[in-house]
């Protein structure tokens, strides 16, 4: 192999032990079942729902939820909310303030 080979292939190695190590990305989970982390802007319990400003992206996420899982949660409280997309809307399965 000639040295810029050499140096390509280390470099390669080099950022999939990086990719490896950095673990799962904090923003979402496994395929199935996706997480958010953000900061609650809105809720409507008459619509059921709650609408979040997102950690990674500072976009607005609506999400479907229970009076239960709203029960508890004000504008500005920091959460994690563990969804399924059903029909083509997030439907919030657990919401951690």
């Amino acid at each position: 192999m000639t040295p810029i080979r050499n140096i390509a292939a280390g470099a390669v190695a080099a950022l999939a032990l990086l990719a490896l190590a950095a673990g799962p990305v904090a923003a979402c989970g496994p395929e199935e079942m996706h997480t958010h982390f953000g900061t609650v802007a809105s809720l409507d319990a008459t619509a059921g729902t709650v609408t979040i400003v997102d950690a990674s992206t500072g976009s607005l996420i609506t999400f479907k939820a229970t009076a239960a899982q709203l029960a508890g949660l004000a504008p500005k409280t920091q959460v994690s909310v563990h969804y399924e997309e059903v029909d083509g809307a997030l439907v919030a399965q657990e919401i951690k303030a």
